[in-house]
């Protein structure tokens, strides 16, 4: 089902009563996850671990010719985009976890499984902490973009 509103186009020069429609797509069944996706995700993956392991190696290659300042610099362009990334992950994780809370439950079933186990909880929570202690949650992003559209 698709929803039109209307939208200026942003030129000052055009007629002002001139709008643009705007489609948005509330049932996405027709979007097919292809094997172009697919390399994407895992193209995106494995080039955000190889540019920070080739960046820690830099930082520790400045470090051992003893040029502290060259050093200093990329280990801080490497540490503070990481650490800001890990923060939004681990927030949209939690996000998530309070929005999957929200939605009304419909069977005994779906309340079942939802409190079934809290040993279940604890591990996906530790597990997402884990995972962004060693600064890998783009990577577990990675994967569960990957695993639900399979």
């Amino acid at each position: 089902m698709a929803t039109n509103f209307s939208q200026s186009n942003g030129n000052a020069s055009s007629d002002s009563n001139h709008k643009t429609p705007v489609k948005i797509v509330k049932n996405m069944d027709n979007l097919k996850f292809t094997r172009f996706d697919a390399l994407f995700i895992f193209g995106g993956m494995w080039t955000y671990i190889a540019d920070l392991v080739t960046d820690v190696l830099v930082g520790f290659k400045y470090l051992k010719e003893q040029h502290y300042w060259w050093c200093g610099l990329t280990f801080f362009f490497v540490i503070f985009p990481s650490l800001t990334l890990q923060y939004l992950s681990l927030r949209w994780f939690v996000t998530d976890d309070q929005r999957s809370r929200e939605t009304p439950i419909q069977t005994s079933e779906q309340t079942q499984a939802r409190h079934s186990s809290f040993a279940s909880k604890l591990w996906e929570w530790t597990s997402w902490l884990l995972t962004h202690v060693l600064q890998l949650g783009a990577v577990n992003r990675y994967n569960n973009c990957y695993n639900s559209l399979i």
